[in-house]
């Protein structure tokens, strides 16, 4: 093998961390809309993933779905949508060529794997492209909402005003991953090639061991970086484990898989709770959780008994016909529906998050 056709270890070490990083489409979503509006202050959510559409919380999907109807917009159907029968492959492959190129040390390998991930990349943000236009465009003429001249497609990335909906797209771990992988093989190219994008410097000292030190320390820091992204990014809570874990706050054995909660710190530590109250009041009462930094709240919606889902998107019934574990009459919803017509059964007032933590807050001093 001719010298200047093999890559340096370098190139090899960073072409096959690129490729590996394409697999984190797998594990994050590879993109998110959000949407805003005075009725929805928690908001809504659009996770878009290599095989799959889902909403940032349960039933976001079908109550974006339902907004959707009355402006005549496509239903969101995620088995109906090809891309994603076919999308996590093309990831897959174009990972384990990425790998294959780096294992064979072959320029020619490496431009073109490059020359295939930015064709790929390209045609798939086309794609979505089209597929954004077509929902926003693609309008049924019975609609009950119908503004001459509106459409509703959201940006591929920022933010647009979309009637009263204030809607934000923008990539997900995975798709930042992917474009990162992208950008790095593209550097790596042009440097191949002979492009620098800063002068070559003469090394004094360059030789092969202290090459093969240097190139090391850098593929080190690179995995280091790209594991720290993977466990920094993953803030699910630990599952609770009913009629064994007892709470934090109250140290009774959390048995009602209703009302469980839970709070995930920004180190990733799960802390898990009986009832809505005990979680709160965890934070204003209890020394050591007090000062501890939360990353996400969570709560479990009444009717689907032990699912948690993100606090701050749940809708409450506080009602003191339906008592939570710790007599403060908070019970948590995914959808806002379901609390209503609770309410027509029970009394009491709905609130959103921020007003049910200044209920609890002056319920604890009662």
């Amino acid at each position: 093998m001719a010298k200047q056709e093999q890559l340096s270890k370098a190139t090899t070490i960073a072409l096959l961390i690129s490729a590996i990083a394409i697999l984190g489409v797998f594990i994050f979503p590879l993109w998110k809309i959000s949407l805003h509006a005075p009725q929805y202050p928690q908001g809504l959510g659009l996770e878009i993933w290599v095989d799959r559409v889902e909403g940032a919380t349960p039933h976001d999907l079908q109550n974006i779905n339902g907004l959707n109807h009355y402006i005549g917009m496509k239903t969101i159907h995620p088995e109906a949508i090809p891309e994603l029968r076919y999308m996590k492959f093309f990831a897959a492959g174009l990972s384990l060529l990425g790998v294959a190129a780096a294992m064979s040390r072959r320029r020619w390998a490496l431009l073109a794997w490059t020359a295939l991930a930015v064709v790929l990349a390209g045609v798939g943000m086309v794609d979505f492209y089209k597929w954004e236009y077509s929902y926003g465009h693609d309008l049924n003429p019975d609609a009950a909402i119908k503004i001459p001249g509106m459409s509703y497609q959201p940006p591929i990335i920022g933010t647009k005003q979309l009637l009263n909906f204030t809607t934000t797209a923008y990539p997900g771990i995975g798709g930042l991953l992917a474009m990162l992988a992208v950008g790095a093989a593209v550097i790596l190219s042009l440097r191949t090639i002979g492009f620098r994008l800063w002068p070559r410097r003469e090394c004094k000292v360059c030789t092969p061991k202290h090459v093969r030190e240097h190139t090391v320390a850098a593929a080190s820091l690179l995995m280091v970086v790209f594991a720290a992204m993977l466990a920094g990014c993953s803030r699910e809570p630990q599952a609770i484990a009913y009629g064994t874990d007892a709470c934090e706050f109250c140290a009774m054995t959390i048995s009602d898989d209703r009302y469980a909660t839970a709070f995930v710190t920004d180190k990733g530590r799960t802390y898990k709770f009986d009832s809505v109250e005990c979680m709160l009041q965890s934070r204003m009462e209890g020394e050591e959780l007090a000062g501890a930094t939360v990353d996400t709240w969570y709560a479990t919606s009444y009717p689907t008994r032990g699912v948690l889902m993100k606090a701050n998107a749940a809708t409450y019934l506080v009602s003191e016909h339906l008592p939570s574990p710790m007599g403060a009459g908070v019970t948590a919803f995914a959808n806002r529906l379901d609390a209503e017509q609770m309410q027509k059964e029970k009394g009491g007032d709905v609130m959103d998050w921020a007003h049910v933590e200044q209920f609890v807050r002056k319920w604890a001093k009662s």
